[in-house]
């Protein structure tokens, strides 16, 4: 799941080229010079650390990402690797987070339910609706205008996972695929048109 930095420059995404076959690391692949920068070095010998799903600030100085060591959590880097930090201290498995356009906040996952996080405030609330979501919402993606968040959702493994939009505020949540006729749909991924 790589993406591209707002300036157009770099591509940051998980990978194992720094690390062994078990673990990996939040890479920037500069399309400039063609050049590969570790963000999330090594961890110490026989200790286990996973960092993926990374996602650009959208001022391009801050990547957030989730580390999987004891537990997953959210974790903040500068864009050059330093100042490398947890973004929220807790014990339930934080993943997948996406930044609004004004980045104020970052919207992620929380055992599998959508949790969005105030970065000035330091406060996470939940992405609630009162309309019904299947309990597994996955992969949330902020629209470029800010108004809307799209993901995929399903009850069990078992079922056909949907692709859906919902308010910031948790209102409007529109089911956009339909099973039967659409086959589902899973990471959904916004484009700006100018």
């Amino acid at each position: 799941m790589p993406g591209w930095s707002p300036d157009s420059k770099n591509i940051v995404f998980h990978s194992q080229m720094f690390n062994s076959e078990d673990q990996g690391n939040i890479v920037i692949y500069n399309s400039e010079n063609k050049s590969f920068t570790n963000l999330t070095p090594g961890p110490p010998a026989n200790f286990f650390i996973n960092d993926q799903h990374p996602a650009w600030s959208p001022d391009n100085s801050k990547i957030v990402y989730s580390r999987y060591a004891t537990k997953t959590e959210l974790w903040i880097t500068d864009s050059d690797g330093t100042n490398r930090h947890k973004l929220v201290d807790n014990e339930n498995v934080d993943s997948e987070p996406s930044w609004s356009p004004d980045g104020s906040e970052i919207v992620f996952t929380r055992v599998h339910k959508l949790m969005i996080y105030n970065i000035d405030a330091h406060q996470v609330r939940p992405l609630s609706s009162t309309a019904t979501i299947p309990n597994q919402q996955r992969m949330p993606a902020w629209s470029p205008d800010g108004r809307w968040i799209a993901f995929h959702a399903y009850n069990s493994p078992a079922d056909q996972s949907e692709i859906y939009l919902i308010r910031p505020d948790g209102s409007d949540l529109t089911l956009v695929t339909r099973e039967a006729s659409w086959g589902g749909g899973m990471n959904p991924s916004f484009i700006k048109i100018q």
